[in-house]
């Protein structure tokens, strides 16, 4: 029984130390660089996350999708997470665990890899 809450309880605790450090990052802010771009000059596909998410805090979504829209896609997906667990836990399934341990079909691959660029070229073009 506890094994089908594992999951659940440890995307909650994640999910919950990430909130919390969102929440505090925007009383105090820590001057975190990005190690990619300290050494290249260039942004990843991941910078602005960080102030996207705190701009959705904020309730200022375009900002938020102007910034990084990747990491409003990934918040999204984070936000299903504990859902769908809670939800597996619930039906006594394990939908979740089978989502993650089976690979993905190639198109599937393909349109990540593609929605990755996309947000790296926007990311160089904006110079975040």
């Amino acid at each position: 029984m506890f094994k089908r809450y594992k999951l659940f309880i440890i995307i909650v605790t994640i999910l919950g130390l990430a909130f919390f450090g969102l929440l505090l990052s925007e009383r105090m802010p820590i001057p975190i660089g990005c190690p990619f771009k300290a050494l290249t000059g260039i942004p990843c596909p991941g910078c602005g996350g960080t102030r996207a998410l705190q701009s959705i805090l904020r309730g200022d979504i375009l900002n938020a999708l102007y910034i990084n829209p990747l990491s409003c896609l990934l918040l999204c997906f984070l936000c299903v997470l504990p859902l769908w667990a809670f939800y597996d836990g619930y039906k006594k399934k394990d939908s979740l665990m089978k989502f993650f341990h089976t690979p993905w079909p190639k198109p599937y691959l393909i349109i990540l890899f593609c929605v990755l660029v996309a947000n790296w070229i926007w990311n160089i073009v904006k110079q975040l």
